[in-house]
């Protein structure tokens, strides 16, 4: 059995977490300090994918803890967010993942061509898929948008997570075709996400 809560105290937030003869994937540095009979698999996954193996750091790779007890991951001001997946598959961002159900898969992933590279798109992220909970950490409330062929999201906000489906692109904006007319960022930069399922994001301008 698996038990997951998230204990806010004085604008602190902790996320607890029971075992009892249950798993979890964890982040690494998030772990405060562990209670019980809990045990803990290091081991590196192989991949199929070269490309895998060569450009992930031993971080990319999340240890799985098991056994009866108690963790506590570490204090913040941020905000843990958690979601519950259904057959799902989700791009994390970076520094986003705090902690996930054993019935998810966790692995990294590569994107590399020249086009992200020169606008400042990462060549690897997470993906998360399957169905369980997953405990995302985001500077803010964390909000949803749904996007679709018709109805593409762009952001100038903290992106947390989106769909797989969804692909990022980063474009200049054009202040003639688009809600957003401000001439100090028209020349800028803005991040597209295009195709269907959801964005996961924090506003960063209300951000308290």
């Amino acid at each position: 059995m698996l038990s997951i809560v998230i204990n806010k105290r004085n604008k602190i937030n902790q996320v607890e977490i029971k075992l009892e003869k249950d798993s979890i994937y964890l982040e690494p540095a998030a772990i405060e300090y562990i209670h019980g009979d809990i045990t803990v698999d290091t081991t590196i996954k192989k991949f199929k994918n070269f490309l895998s193996t060569y450009f992930f750091s031993e971080q990319s790779f999340k240890p799985l803890f098991s056994g009866t007890g108690t963790i506590y991951l570490k204090s913040s001001k941020n905000t843990f967010f958690e979601l519950e997946l259904n057959n799902d598959n989700l791009i994390l961002e970076k520094n986003t993942f705090w902690a996930a159900s054993s019935s998810l898969k966790i692995f990294p992933e590569t994107n590399l061509s020249v086009a992200n590279k020169l606008n400042g798109i990462p060549a690897s992220y997470t993906v998360v898929s399957g169905s369980g909970k997953l405990i995302l950490q985001a500077p803010g409330d964390v909000q949803k948008a749904t996007v679709s062929e018709n109805n593409s999201f762009t952001s100038f906000n903290k992106i947390i997570a989106r769909s797989s489906k969804i692909k990022h692109s980063r474009q200049k904006l054009d202040p003639y075709n688009s809600s957003i007319t401000s001439l100090a960022i028209s020349d800028k930069l803005v991040d597209v996400y295009t195709g269907d399922g959801f964005v996961y994001f924090v506003d960063i301008l209300n951000i308290s």
